[in-house]
């Protein structure tokens, strides 16, 4: 047993504490300091993780009221780890750490594989050193500032110094060394103050050293960032992360100096980051200090994160929302303030029952996607006295037609039957509750129909129909049987059918006035070219040109003759733009007979030739005359 034992300081780490035993024992050896601690030789001096602590319970003074796990947990960095990792695993390093299992400590934490490596040298805060000797007389080493990725004190927000002490020594690993003199007549010197986010890292670490955060599991973790995933719009609502938004958000959320420092950098050409691991469902763990980038990238602390209670999201909109009850008095107002939402069994999507005070309850899935959204229906599932009661006065009262209560109550038709059908108690059809009874109905029409037959046995089916249509369609409809047995044999294959039409004497006809609206095309002004299309609207027989124009021989020959192509038409333009200069008394030169006519480039020989022919079927006299003519431009 030990003659005595330090008592611990605030947020002291335990190698710290055996350091101070070993400098007030005055032992020259630090293997026998070692050795009287644990009651063995053969162990180390681990500053995050240390084993063999039920052994120093063991050997310490009587009426102590230090505990393993009360060691464990104020004094070592397992309170750090303990919320990320999977329950039966932390079990186990707690029982490793009271135990003599310290080789296996490190692997089972998962601090080796992480991507984040273990300090090499303590670290102190010379702001800290200085209130330590103040207050207690001497400094010691905090636990907080042995955590890799932490940078600053979260006290006083300065840069952490590094000592010349290193945690792990390849020669010796049983030595315990207290904070050095040097190192205490250092601290008057005034350090740099850091800002975010490297002091709400550390204050995050030293929130989870205090062991207040609860063991929630690796799955309600990796829930829980989908759900502020989802608030971000970097989630869908049924949990698939747009891992590649996420990882560019995140580079931009923090600096790359600061991702360097906590060995976090993420890579834009990689396929599988330490990011996209820690949001796949949980197969391994990850160092705390991701899980708190991760946290204060997604907008809160660890106490938030742990402590409160995760709302759904809402997939639904805002409180409070619409009656959708058409008959009732604050249809689409917003006066339900409750929505129960639950999940589809086969597509996971959210969906939200809406119960007003009416007795109207509807359900539609989510999310919303717009405003919209809020004022669609998916499922009724209660339809409320209120809307019962307009069924039945409408039905019975007003006697509507089927269709109108149908729209005057925002259903499908077979709803209202249905719905009536339970109202009068027995599953019987709507009609027999109709205004008219359809048995009546069926038999008056069959009468009908059996009496026009008789009255007009020459008739086919279709002259019959047109005789009395309201009969043949409703027994159509409701009768079809009884209708095409009782109808005379249907009529196939006539043959061909006999033309009523003299095509002749119309073709004659179409004939003459195709060559008078030719005619009067040609002396239009402006100018028009003579078409089918033109001819046939000139003639009023547009529509018989283009459809049956075979069976008009004569007036196709006279089309062939009196249709003009695009050159013949831009010819008799240019004529015509000729004898409107001559008019005029303007000289017909060729490039003013071109613009006016609209030719372009290219066309100078044609109008040339048009010109001297024009020239030459006119008197000589008079040609030459026009051309001495004083005025003549």
């Amino acid at each position: 047993m030990l003659p005595f034992f330090p008592s611990p300081y605030p947020d002291e780490i335990l190698f710290s504490i055996c350091s101070r035993y070993h400098d007030w024992n005055h032992s020259p050896f630090f293997k026998r300091t070692l050795a009287g601690l644990i009651g063995e030789n053969g162990g180390c001096a681990t500053v995050g993780f240390p084993s063999h602590i039920g052994r120093l319970i063991n050997f310490l003074p009587s009426g102590t009221t230090l505990t393993a796990e009360g060691l464990i947990n104020q004094h070592t960095l397992f309170p750090l780890f303990r919320p990320f990792l999977p329950v039966n695993r932390g079990d186990m390093i707690l029982r490793y750490m009271i135990g003599e299992q310290g080789r296996l400590l490190y692997q089972t934490v998962g601090a080796m594989a992480s991507g984040i490596p273990m300090l090499r040298y303590l670290r102190y805060c010379q702001q800290c050193i200085r209130e330590d000797i103040n207050i207690l007389g001497e400094a010691y080493w905090h636990r907080v500032h042995q955590v890799p990725g932490v940078g600053v004190c979260p006290t006083h927000y300065c840069k952490l110094s590094k000592s010349e002490i290193c945690i792990s020594p390849l020669s010796n690993k049983t030595i315990f060394y207290s904070v050095p003199t040097e190192v205490m007549r250092c601290s008057s010197v005034e350090p740099e103050v850091f800002a975010f986010p490297r002091t709400d890292i550390a204050k995050a670490v030293q929130w989870l050293l205090k062991g207040e955060s609860p063991v929630v599991g690796l799955e309600n973790i990796r829930q829980r960032y989908v759900d502020l995933l989802y608030k971000k719009d970097l989630a869908t609502f049924r949990g698939r992360i747009r891992q590649k938004e996420v990882a560019e958000a995140f580079n931009r959320f923090f600096s790359a100096d600061f991702v360097d420092e906590t060995f976090s950098a993420i890579e834009s050409n990689q396929t599988e980051t330490w990011l996209s691991r820690l949001l796949q469902k949980p197969r391994t763990a990850c160092h705390p200090i991701r899980h708190l980038l991760l946290m204060l990238f997604l907008g809160t602390t660890p106490e938030g994160f742990f402590s409160r209670s995760f709302e759904e999201p809402k997939s639904f909109g805002e409180a409070p929302w619409p009656c959708l009850n058409p008959v009732c008095e604050h249809y689409r107002k917003n006066v339900i303030h409750t929505c129960l939402i639950s999940r589809d069994s086969k597509m996971g999507c959210p969906v939200g029952t809406f119960n007003c005070d009416c007795g109207f309850s509807y359900a539609r899935s989510g999310p919303d996607s717009n405003v919209d959204s809020r004022y669609k229906i998916g499922r009724i599932k209660s339809f409320g006295g209120r809307w019962l009661q307009k069924l039945w006065e409408y039905i019975i009262v007003e006697k509507c037609s089927l269709r109108e209560v149908a729209r005057r109550l925002a259903v499908d038709p077979e709803t209202v039957k249905n719905q009536l059908a339970i109202i009068l108690g027995e599953k019987a059809k709507y009609e027999d509750c109709y205004k008219e009874n359809q048995d009546k109905r069926r038999d008056n029409y069959r009468a009908k129909l059996l009496l026009t037959v008789r009255l007009n046995p020459d008739k086919c089916r279709t002259e019959l129909r047109n005789i009395i249509p309201g009969v043949y369609i409703w027994l159509y409809r409701h009768d079809r049987f009884w209708l095409s047995t009782n109808l005379p044999p249907a009529i196939r294959g006539r043959g061909p059918i006999q033309s009523r039409i003299n095509w002749d004497e119309r073709d004659g006809r179409i004939c003459i006035e195709v060559r008078s609206a030719a005619k009067l095309i040609k002396n239009k002004e402006p100018l028009v070219r003579v078409t089918i299309s033109s001819l046939g609207k000139e003639a009023g027989c547009l529509s018989l040109l283009h459809k049956h124009l075979a069976k008009l021989p004569r007036t196709r020959e006279v089309l062939e003759t009196v249709a003009e192509t695009i050159e013949e038409f831009q010819d008799r333009r240019i004529m015509f733009v000729i004898e409107q200069m001559i008019e005029n008394r303007i000289k017909p030169v060729v490039w003013k007979i071109m613009r006016a006519a609209g030719r372009r480039k290219g066309a100078e020989g044609r109008v040339n030739k048009i010109l001297k022919r024009y020239q030459d079927e006119r008197p000589s006299e008079v040609v030459e005359r026009i051309k001495n003519e004083e005025g003549y431009q």
